[in-house]
């Protein structure tokens, strides 16, 4: 008997273009052409301004399309002492 893997995650870009519905609409959102959208998600690879206007847009975060350029925030933790 084997086992199922569990279903991959979607790439970044995908889960963009499924939030708004197709390439066309990402690029409305973004003001980017739908022409730049499809080669930036063939290339899997943005501008750091193109991360930025699709979290704005979707929701899906900058760092998941440029992990290079945009860390998690990290919150010191508090002493309680």
């Amino acid at each position: 008997m084997t086992r199922k893997k569990p279903p991959a995650k979607p790439d970044p870009f995908t889960r963009a273009v499924e939030i708004a519905g197709s390439e066309n609409q990402l690029a409305k959102l973004t003001k980017y052409s739908q022409h730049a959208i499809w080669l930036a998600r063939k290339k899997a690879h943005t501008s750091a301004e193109m991360a930025l206007r699709i979290e704005r847009a979707t929701g899906v975060p900058a760092r998941a399309f440029r992990p290079d350029l945009f860390e998690p925030l990290k919150v010191p933790k508090k002493n309680r002492s």
